[in-house]
């Protein structure tokens, strides 16, 4: 018998999703807290505000699109979770 681990970490919420599950607020909370860390790091040897804000960028994208992508594959609407309707996904029957 095959069973199927079903991932409900997160919700849509507008544009982003919110975490509905300890596992998407535990994977929130540690890209967070690799970015602020690294913001202070590069705040620490910066010259000015754009200076900080273009250095930050690649990390800040990087991990957003990171999480992004996690929190839509487990999230209530992708395929092959446990209340996504499949029907307007199907191929029609062949006759």
């Amino acid at each position: 018998m095959k069973q199927t681990i079903i991932r409900d970490w997160f919700r849509p919420w507008g544009w982003i999703y919110r975490p509905s599950h300890f596992g998407g607020v535990l994977f929130t909370l540690i890209p967070l807290a690799f970015v602020i860390q690294v913001f202070l790091v590069i705040d620490r040897r910066s010259h000015s505000a754009t200076d900080t804000l273009y250095t930050i960028f690649p990390y800040a994208g990087a991990s957003f699109l990171l999480w992004l992508w996690i929190a839509e594959r487990t999230s209530r609407t992708f395929p092959n979770t446990k209340s996504y309707s499949h029907s307007a996904h199907e191929n029609p029957p062949r006759g």
